[in-house]
Protein backbone atom coordinates (compact mmCIF):
# COMPACT_ATOMS: atom_id res chain seq x y z
CA UNK A 1 0.00 0.00 0.00
CA UNK A 2 1.43 3.26 -1.10
CA UNK A 3 4.95 2.08 -1.88
CA UNK A 4 6.85 3.19 -4.92
CA UNK A 5 6.26 1.03 -8.00
CA UNK A 6 9.92 0.06 -8.20
CA UNK A 7 9.60 -1.59 -4.76
CA UNK A 8 6.80 -3.93 -5.85
CA UNK A 9 9.06 -6.91 -6.63
CA UNK A 10 10.88 -6.52 -3.33
CA UNK A 11 7.62 -6.44 -1.37
CA UNK A 12 6.35 -9.53 -3.20
CA UNK A 13 9.58 -11.37 -2.46
CA UNK A 14 9.34 -10.36 1.20
CA UNK A 15 5.87 -11.93 1.34
CA UNK A 16 7.16 -15.11 -0.33
CA UNK A 17 9.98 -15.27 2.18
CA UNK A 18 7.61 -14.73 5.13
CA UNK A 19 5.31 -17.51 3.96
CA UNK A 20 8.27 -19.87 3.48
CA UNK A 21 9.77 -19.04 6.89
CA UNK A 22 6.42 -19.44 8.62
CA UNK A 23 5.93 -22.87 7.06
CA UNK A 24 9.52 -24.04 7.59
CA UNK A 25 9.68 -22.91 11.22
CA UNK A 26 6.05 -23.78 11.97
CA UNK A 27 5.54 -20.29 13.39
CA UNK A 28 2.24 -19.31 15.05
CA UNK A 29 1.82 -16.10 13.03
CA UNK A 30 -0.78 -14.93 10.56
CA UNK A 31 0.25 -13.44 7.24
CA UNK A 32 -2.39 -11.44 5.44
CA UNK A 33 -2.88 -9.22 2.45
CA UNK A 34 -5.53 -6.58 2.15
CA UNK A 35 -6.86 -4.04 -0.28
CA UNK A 36 -8.95 -1.02 0.57
CA UNK A 37 -11.07 -0.87 -2.56
CA UNK A 38 -12.03 2.44 -4.09
CA UNK A 39 -14.29 1.61 -7.06
CA UNK A 40 -11.96 3.60 -9.33
CA UNK A 41 -9.40 0.84 -8.84
CA UNK A 42 -11.67 -2.11 -9.49
CA UNK A 43 -9.31 -3.24 -12.23
CA UNK A 44 -6.87 -4.25 -9.48
CA UNK A 45 -9.17 -6.83 -7.87
CA UNK A 46 -8.25 -9.80 -10.07
CA UNK A 47 -4.51 -9.07 -10.18
CA UNK A 48 -4.55 -9.03 -6.37
CA UNK A 49 -6.58 -12.27 -6.24
CA UNK A 50 -4.08 -13.96 -8.58
CA UNK A 51 -1.16 -12.64 -6.52
CA UNK A 52 -2.77 -13.94 -3.34
CA UNK A 53 -3.27 -17.35 -4.92
CA UNK A 54 0.40 -17.38 -5.94
CA UNK A 55 1.82 -16.16 -2.63
CA UNK A 56 -0.54 -18.18 -0.41
CA UNK A 57 -0.86 -15.92 2.64
CA UNK A 58 -3.23 -16.99 5.41
CA UNK A 59 -5.82 -14.56 4.15
CA UNK A 60 -6.52 -11.89 1.59
CA UNK A 61 -9.30 -9.44 2.31
CA UNK A 62 -10.80 -6.70 0.17
CA UNK A 63 -12.48 -3.95 2.17
CA UNK A 64 -14.62 -1.12 0.91
CA UNK A 65 -13.26 2.39 1.13
CA UNK A 66 -15.03 4.75 3.50
CA UNK A 67 -15.06 8.45 2.80
CA UNK A 68 -15.47 11.19 5.35
CA UNK A 69 -18.61 13.30 5.74
CA UNK A 70 -17.25 15.89 3.31
CA UNK A 71 -16.50 13.35 0.60
CA UNK A 72 -12.82 14.25 0.61
CA UNK A 73 -11.80 11.06 -1.20
CA UNK A 74 -14.65 11.25 -3.70
CA UNK A 75 -15.74 7.62 -3.26
CA UNK A 76 -18.64 6.77 -5.56
CA UNK A 77 -20.53 4.24 -3.46
CA UNK A 78 -22.93 3.46 -6.31
CA UNK A 79 -19.97 2.27 -8.40
CA UNK A 80 -19.45 -0.71 -6.09
CA UNK A 81 -22.50 -2.32 -7.73
CA UNK A 82 -20.55 -2.68 -10.97
CA UNK A 83 -17.79 -4.59 -9.16
CA UNK A 84 -19.91 -7.38 -7.65
CA UNK A 85 -19.25 -9.87 -10.46
CA UNK A 86 -15.51 -9.20 -10.30
CA UNK A 87 -15.53 -9.57 -6.52
CA UNK A 88 -17.42 -12.85 -6.82
CA UNK A 89 -14.88 -14.07 -9.35
CA UNK A 90 -12.02 -13.10 -7.03
CA UNK A 91 -13.74 -14.96 -4.22
CA UNK A 92 -13.76 -18.13 -6.31
CA UNK A 93 -10.01 -17.82 -6.93
CA UNK A 94 -8.66 -19.31 -3.68
CA UNK A 95 -6.83 -22.61 -3.67
CA UNK A 96 -8.14 -25.54 -1.60
CA UNK A 97 -5.87 -24.47 1.28
CA UNK A 98 -7.59 -21.11 1.56
CA UNK A 99 -11.20 -20.22 2.07
CA UNK A 100 -13.43 -17.30 1.30
CA UNK A 101 -16.06 -15.79 3.53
Amino acid sequence: MGVKEEWFDRVVQNIRDMVDIKKRENLPVTIGLQMVLDPRYGDQIMPLARLGKELRPDYLVIKHCSDDEDGTLGVDYQAYDKLYDTLKEARRSPTPSTRSR
